[in-house]
């Protein structure tokens, strides 16, 4: 046991199946719901109360983290009542019901994100040797649930649920608790100042953008795996084009130290939403290309959404710093929800309307605004999260 102690291994099983935990059921969650006869705009309905259930749950999860310095405790504790919600989850049927587990298992499952990325930046491991293994365990976790959604039962996925988060419980006795965060006479006054940093200007405007942005990548994340089934790809096929798709973020995570640190958290952010721009847009007129479709899925997809984690944990260190990070992450999370809640909800009725490619078309206008607000961000590049 004391040779597992803060072992490398440790952070191998917490990370992997902490993100399996998130991609089963999330990464086929819309293809599950329609199979059980859910129109779009109830689909969206369920699913939307993962955003809305978080508003509540991630700011009360970080700012325990951070007065408690108990992420081990927290996240055990979430993970297993997630499994226990997703089992609820297999056995209903009514729509308001559906919402409100899928609200309780989600909401505890994403409210780990902003503690887990808090232990892996502080860890004396470097940042991307560690969140590496969370890509594996997200793609392992696609390419299984598809399988077992098509070839097994619709509700084995929510069985696996279970198993990954009694592994991660497994994983974190291992772990060791971050140090408390101690700032040093020269950050003092940005400590000081983070103490009030949901006045400043720059947090302000950048939740502004992550509502639009991770709103979007909400919607996104619903309608892809519909958007490759409508267009005859099985599931099983579903989750492989899922799990190359996450894989391809390895080089970003495992190279983060070479460029995160270096370039500043505005570029940074451009650099995302123009890659999301184009991924959109060929969605909105290349639907109907299988090849254009997995192909953009695989190589965009999964970097705009990896890029958008990273950013985020940049940017709130440049603006809070050390001590309260994972309040300002839960706080940022959960605000970004509530964006998340009326798009993914808008979302569905707009489909029933019209059509998915036409979603996507509507959703590269976000894109453009949240764009044009990064211009007006001014944050420094001082903090070194990623080396």
């Amino acid at each position: 046991m004391k040779k597992y102690k803060g072992s490398y291994a440790s952070y191998i099983i917490t990370y992997f199946f902490y993100f399996f935990c998130m991609a089963v059921p999330g990464s086929v969650l819309s293809i599950y719901l329609r199979q059980t006869g859910k129109t779009a705009a109830e689909m969206s309905f369920i699913v939307s109360a993962a955003s809305l259930f978080s508003i509540i749950m991630l700011p009360i999860v970080g700012y325990l983290n951070d007065k408690l310095q108990k992420p081990k405790l927290i996240g055990s504790i979430l993970l297993l009542f997630a499994g226990a919600f997703g089992i609820l989850f297999s056995i209903s049927h009514e729509v308001w019901i559906l919402f409100i587990l899928n609200g309780l298992m989600a909401s505890c499952i994403s409210s780990f994100m902003s503690v887990s990325e808090k232990m892996a930046s502080s860890s004396r491991y470097r940042y991307g040797t560690i969140r590496v293994w969370g890509t594996l365990g997200y793609a392992a976790g696609a390419q299984i649930a598809g399988f077992a959604l098509e070839q097994i039962s619709e509700n084995f996925i929510f069985i696996l649920l279970v198993i990954a988060a009694v592994m991660v419980s497994i994983g974190l006795l291992g772990v060791n608790n971050p140090a408390p965060e101690k700032p040093s006479e020269a950050e003092k006054p940005k400590s000081e100042k983070s103490l009030v940093f949901l006045k400043d200007r720059n947090f302000i405007l950048y939740l502004m953008i992550v509502i639009l942005v991770s709103g979007s990548f909400g919607v996104n994340m619903i309608y892809v795996p519909v958007l490759m089934a409508e267009n005859g790809i099985s599931i099983t096929v579903v989750g492989t084009i899922l799990f190359f798709s996450t894989i391809v973020e390895i080089p970003l995570i495992v190279f983060s130290n070479r460029f995160m640190d270096k370039i500043r958290g505005t570029t940074l952010m451009r650099i995302m939403l123009l890659i999301a721009v184009v991924q959109f847009i060929c969605y909105g007129f290349f639907s109907g290309s299988q090849v254009v479709l997995v192909g953009v899925i695989v190589f965009l997809k999964a970097v705009a959404s990896t890029l958008l984690v990273m950013i985020n944990l940049k940017v709130v260190r440049n603006i809070v710093g050390l001590s309260y990070t994972s309040t300002a992450l839960g706080i940022l999370s959960a605000v970004s929800s509530l964006g998340g809640v009326l798009l993914q909800n808008l979302s569905g009725l707009f489909v029933d309307m019209f059509n998915i490619p036409m979603l996507y078309l509507a959703l590269v206008g976000f894109m453009a605004l949240a764009l044009i607000l990064s211009y007006f961000l001014k944050i420094s590049n001082d903090e070194r999260v990623f080396s």
